[in-house]
């Protein structure tokens, strides 16, 4: 029991939104759809997208105004997710105003609905943003990508099953979190910023 308590804890780790944001440019940096002409675009995305929520994340943690590392109490995730909402805003302020190349619009505008709806919801009710942030890296490669990457949508229903077991969600949680990422995703399509 203790194996696999440990071994849930590391995947809930690399399953936290911004971790998955670096997979996500990794992948895409794999694919070639994000070429070394756009490193420059990669750095700000992953310091937006990434490093400044992790260091955010980790501010709040060491300074005890969250109780611990997943934010299970829903009244203390409130003020982080909107910090980090107004992080992705800033990213995708930038991201328009240096007219970035469409893939980094398109990366910014789908983290910051995403955000902002997660954000928005926490103050009323409790969803699995891991699950959210699997979902949503599952829709992005489909979008960026093809259609077929969703031979790893099984990742959704492991980090939703991995998450009840940790009882960190209940099955209610872990759905609103896949439908809440569906939404904004198709939310975040409907925006042109071409």
């Amino acid at each position: 029991m203790k194996v696999a308590n440990a071994f849930y804890q590391v995947a809930s780790l690399f399953f936290q939104v911004p971790v998955l944001a670096v997979a996500l440019i990794i992948v895409l940096i794999q694919f070639d759809v994000l070429q070394f002409k756009y490193f420059p675009w990669v750095i700000v995305t992953l310091l937006h997208l990434s490093l400044l929520p992790l260091l955010y994340g980790a501010f709040v943690y060491k300074t005890k105004r969250i109780s611990n590392a997943d934010i299970t109490e829903r009244k203390e995730r409130v003020i982080p997710f909107f910090v980090i909402t107004l992080v992705y805003g800033v990213y995708l302020f930038v991201t328009i105003m240096f007219d970035a190349p469409t893939i980094f619009k398109t990366l910014a505008v789908h983290y910051f609905i995403l955000a902002l709806i997660l954000s928005i919801m926490t103050v009323f009710w409790k969803v699995s943003v891991h699950v959210a942030g699997v979902t949503q890296v599952v829709v992005l490669l489909s979008i960026l990508i093809s259609s077929w990457v969703f031979f790893i949508s099984p990742l959704i229903i492991f980090v939703g099953w991995m998450r009840i077991k940790m009882k960190s969600h209940d099955i209610w949680q872990v759905f609103g979190g896949i439908l809440v990422a569906l939404v904004s995703a198709f939310v975040a399509a409907k925006i042109d910023l071409l």
